[in-house]
């Protein structure tokens, strides 16, 4: 599934520089955008469980 999106993904940005629609700058700050969310997300998603039951061990 995972590759499956990543291909897709590709289609469409290649998609939209052969269009026309966007510049190889547009895409390539999307892409890094999406990939700084992605971590950030991944981050808190990582760290608030942990900081949960350290906060649930000392009640």
């Amino acid at each position: 599934m995972a590759a499956a999106g990543v291909v897709l993904i590709g289609v469409v940005a290649f998609s939209r520089l052969y269009l026309g629609y966007h510049w190889l700058t547009d895409v390539t700050a999307s892409l890094l955008l999406a990939i700084a969310i992605l971590g950030l997300v991944v981050g808190v998603d990582a760290w608030r469980p942990a900081a949960r039951r350290a906060e649930l061990t000392r009640a």
